[in-house]
């Protein structure tokens, strides 16, 4: 009777010790599941055109490095769109190199500038900050200067 138990026991043990000490976590799927979805979007939000320039060295500095970029945008917020008319050949040489550039409506709006008067290659999306919430969702990676 006692070797039947202890039959019983080992049997029972080893059907639910053994499978688990093989099976991955799941925490730990869910991670190698990410880890494999690696975006190659990136997005900036910006408020001085300064930071238009460091985007553009950015761009060229990843693009050395081999670095994958599928797209790379430009959210221009507050009174950096003030700034976007003084800023043509910057503006020129982003676009060029790939670079999406988008103003923020809102700040447009505060500051009295029309979309006729924005330099060609600046495009407008009604709010920056909402702007940068939908890329995040779509899995860019995002920083805010």
């Amino acid at each position: 009777m006692i070797s039947l138990k202890k039959i019983l026991s080992v049997v029972l043990l080893s059907i639910f010790l053994i499978p688990s000490a093989y099976s991955q976590p799941v925490e730990s799927k869910k991670q190698t599941q990410l880890q494999s979805k690696k975006s190659h979007d990136y997005a900036l939000l910006v408020r001085k055109v300064n930071h238009l320039k460091a985007a553009l060295k950015t761009v060229t500095m990843m693009k050395d490095d081999d670095k994958t970029i599928d797209h790379f945008e430009v959210v221009m917020c507050g009174k950096g769109v003030t700034q976007l008319n003084d800023n043509t050949d910057l503006i020129g040489k982003a676009t060029q190199s790939g670079i999406t550039l988008s103003a923020c409506g809102m700040s447009l709006n505060k500051f009295a500038i029309e979309e006729n008067e924005l330099p060609k290659g600046v495009g407008i999306v009604p709010n920056g900050l909402i702007r940068i919430f939908d890329l995040q969702q779509q899995g860019y990676q995002t920083i805010a200067l």
